[in-house]
């Protein structure tokens, strides 16, 4: 049979829970924290467990694949060659580029001219009619 605590052992257990059959609470007993017994804590660690197939090919260390050139050293070497591969390409003169911009830029200069022309034409006309009919 299971025998009623000793009264040595006080009024908790080592894991700071009150003891089964204490008063909830005890004069001049220290206030301390509430703690949970969640039970056995090996069952939760999934780190002991085996694991299946798909699992252990989830978490398994990735292959380590060579690359297809031998990569340099360091980036002094990665700079080194990039200048290199681009230094072989000439520059190409982008032409499309320049001729469409000068096509804009002469078709602005010649629209401002027209309506500047056209402007003028008005001003010089009406001019014109209010000097008629003050003579007239």
């Amino acid at each position: 049979m299971s025998q009623p605590p000793s009264p040595s052992q006080g009024q908790f257990m080592p894991n700071g829970r009150p003891r089964p059959g204490a008063p909830s609470s005890a004069a001049g007993s220290p206030s301390q924290p509430q703690y949970r017994d969640y039970g056995n804590p090996k069952a939760y660690d999934t780190s002991v467990r085996p694991a299946s197939g798909l699992t252990a090919a989830r978490y398994a260390p990735a292959q380590i694949q060579r690359p297809d050139q031998a990569q340099p050293q360091s980036a002094w070497a990665t700079q080194t060659r990039r200048v290199q591969e681009v230094a072989q390409h000439a520059k190409e003169v982008p032409v499309v580029s320049i001729a469409t911009w000068l096509a804009l830029i002469t078709l602005g200069m010649a629209t401002i001219i027209v309506l500047g022309l056209f402007f003028l034409s008005f001003v010089m006309n009406v001019k014109s009619r209010v000097s008629l009919r003050v003579c007239g």
